[in-house]
């Protein structure tokens, strides 16, 4: 029997592990979970599976993680090049600017408040309003900071700087952050790219004029029939720039078309899910057999 680790943050946000794992325990495929909190890479009982799945998102060791399951010889599904791209937001947009893919502005900064001045002038040049936002993980959003002015900067460099001082960024390093132009957007998308194929697409509009979630938000709306071949085509020169077999792809919808936002690998899909009536556990398990195949 083929078998088949699922890599995991944390068992609070296992649900949607779970639910894949089943699917491929359905199609006689033997599947483990394992969690970041325990996870022992030497371990030879990992070097028993003939293909490893992460799930894992936004911890500042992710890379490390992969990196050496790479260097152990082990299949890892999304690859490991991948993972060094999607998990750090200023190589993403250089990644995506290249391949020609509409992109906010973006420049790497330090969160130093000290650095206040040359942040401030790097916006000024941006134009604002800008945002800025940690390097790796934002939590949702919610480190997510828009710029208006000098003041804001400072409140929101003081923000990610504290976490950075309190030891408190497991899920990325805060004493490095990307600032960008603020984007006017209708919708922010959520994509499921698997192998280059957009198998599924939802959305939800901000309120505000600023923040909204596609994450776990139950309100996510299904996209609608005509915009659907033109997100197509986006999704799919995103997947020729970062490679990922399994990749979430975030875009803003603007009346000037799409625009990169971010590429993920760890979301739940509960809400996509029911909005759609597409069972991505199900097609997520079809693909990783289909690998195991060949």
């Amino acid at each position: 029997m083929k078998k088949i680790a699922i890599l995991c943050n944390s068992k609070l946000y296992s649900n949607y592990s779970n639910k894949i794992k089943s699917a491929l325990e359905a199609k006689n495929v033997q599947v483990e979970i394992f969690y970041s909190d325990s996870l022992d890479i030497n371990n030879e009982k990992f070097f028993e599976f003939d293909l490893i799945y992460s799930r894992l998102s936004g911890l500042k060791w992710t890379y490390e993680i992969m990196s050496q399951i790479g260097i152990n010889g082990l299949d890892l599904i999304p690859n490991l090049e991948y993972y060094r791209i999607s998990q750090n937001k200023y190589i993403s947009t250089v990644i995506t600017q290249k391949f020609g893919i509409k992109t906010p502005k973006t420049h790497l900064i330090s969160t130093n408040p000290k650095f206040l001045d040359e942040n401030f002038e790097i916006a000024k040049k941006i134009g604002f309003p800008v945002v800025i936002k940690p390097l790796y993980s934002s939590l949702g959003g919610k480190l997510c900071f828009k710029i208006e002015d000098k003041n804001d900067l400072r409140s929101g460099l003081v923000s990610l700087f504290k976490c950075y001082q309190e030891g408190s960024d497991l899920i990325g390093t805060y004493d490095y952050g990307i600032i960008q132009k603020f984007i006017n957007y209708d919708k922010l998308v959520r994509s499921v790219v698997i192998d280059g194929n957009t198998v599924v697409c939802g959305y939800d509009t901000p309120k505000n004029n600023w923040k909204c979630s596609v994450c776990l938000n139950p309100n996510i709306q299904k996209c609608e029939t005509e915009m659907i071949s033109e997100l197509k085509q986006f999704n799919k020169a995103i997947f020729n720039a970062f490679k990922g077999e399994i990749m979430i792809v975030d875009v803003f919808e603007t009346v000037k078309g799409f625009i990169f936002n971010e590429s993920n690998t760890a979301c739940g899909l509960f809400n996509l899910e029911q909005v759609s009536g597409v069972n991505c556990a199900e097609i997520i398990a079809k693909f990783l057999i289909k690998k195991l195949i060949k």
